[in-house]
């Protein structure tokens, strides 16, 4: 159901609406690694979302820890840190290789069909906007 509906996707799909944002979608891994490294170069911070979860599970935001000056796509020998959107006691920061980031994001794409993938909104702090569809 959560598929069909498209919860997640539905970020992706209204990103041109006044609450959207730079947005873009994955569908498989090989799309994801083409991808994702040019977005996380421009931002230096990036937020994915599986299509399945809620409260902050499946959500964890990728930051470069040192961001090129020249706006060069990392490679995949390129340090992150990954966090997870948890309570903040739960959510430890890792450092990782891309390279090995991605082959942890291998499985989402099995069981959750795709990853959306956001800037990061820092005020989110202050809140944030759902849709839901109720009916038709």
């Amino acid at each position: 159901m959560i598929l069909t509906l498209g919860t997640k996707e539905v970020l992706f799909q209204t990103r041109a609406i006044g609450w959207g944002s730079d947005t873009e979608l994955y569908l498989d891994l090989s799309d994801f690694r083409a991808r994702f490294p040019k977005a996380l170069a421009r931002d230096g911070v990036r937020v994915l979302k599986q299509a399945r979860g809620n409260g902050g599970n499946g959500v964890r935001s990728v930051t470069l820890i040192e961001p090129s000056a020249t706006s060069e796509e990392p490679g995949p020998d390129t340090q992150v840190t990954v966090r997870q959107a948890l309570e903040r006691a739960e959510a430890v920061p890792e450092q990782l290789a891309l390279r090995d980031f991605f082959e942890r994001c291998e499985p989402y794409f099995e069981w959750s069909g795709c990853l959306v993938d956001q800037e990061f909104q820092p005020r989110l702090a202050d809140g944030l906007v759902r849709c839901y569809f109720v009916h038709d």
